[in-house]
C-alpha cells in the first residue's frame, strides 16, 4: 500500500507485510525501491503473521497492523517503533482501517467487529457480532466516516455498520 499524500509533498513509499511491517522508499534518481525500514513485532525477533495493515491518512508516519495473534499494533514508522500493542480480539484478527487520526476498527475470527480510540484503549466498541462466521474484512466510508463495510467468511452479503449504532447493520447488500 502506498503512503497517503493528497497534498503531494511526501516522499513515495510503500508499506509491504508478512511476518513483518516493511517499509519502502522510491529512490527516484534510480527509479528503484530501498527497504527503508523493517519493523518487528515488540514481543519477540519474530512476529506473528500480519494479516492486514492500513496507513493513518491524517497522520501518515502511522500504520496499524493485524495479526493472527490476536493483536492490533500501531506503529511509528519515523520512530522505527511501537507506539502500541493491544490484545484486540479473541481470536485471529483479519483486518484493520483508520477511522481518522484517533480511531480504527478491527474485525477478526471470533466473528467480531470492534472500534477502537487511541486516546483509551481500555475500552472498545462491539460494532457488530456474528455467531455463524468470521468477518474477514472490513472498510470505512471515507467521507462520512460513519459507515463501515464488513463481509464474512462464506458468505455473499455484505453488512453495512454505522459507528454511531453498534449490533445492528444497517443496510445488507446480497446478490455476489
Amino acid at each position: 500500500m502506498w503512503i497517503p499524500d493528497i497534498e503531494g509533498t511526501r516522499k513515495d513509499m510503500l508499506a509491504t507485510t508478512a511476518e513483518y511491517l516493511r517499509v519502502w522508499e522510491v529512490q527516484e534518481e534510480t527509479n528503484t525501491f530501498k527497504e527503508h525500514k523493517i519493523l518487528r513485532n515488540i514481543n519477540s525477533d519474530y512476529g506473528a503473521p500480519i494479516t492486514s495493515f492500513d496507513w493513518n491518512a491524517a497522520q501518515p508516519s502511522m500504520i496499524g497492523t493485524s495479526s493472527i495473534d490476536t493483536t492490533c499494533t500501531i506503529w511509528d514508522i519515523e520512530r522505527q517503533c511501537v507506539q502500541t500493542q493491544l490484545i484486540a480480539h479473541d481470536s485471529a484478527v483479519y483486518d484493520i482501517c483508520f477511522r481518522d487520526e484517533q480511531m480504527f476498527a478491527s474485525s477478526s475470527e471470533d466473528g467480531s467487529v470492534r472500534h477502537f480510540d487511541l486516546r483509551d484503549l481500555e475500552h472498545s466498541t462491539i460494532i457488530y457480532e456474528s455467531q455463524e462466521a468470521a468477518s474477514v474484512e472490513s472498510g470505512l466510508e471515507q467521507e462520512e466516516h460513519f459507515y463501515l463495510a464488513t463481509i464474512q467468511q462464506y458468505s455473499n452479503d455484505v453488512k453495512i455498520l454505522d459507528v454511531r449504532y453498534p449490533m445492528k447493520a444497517v443496510k445488507t447488500l446480497k446478490n455476489h
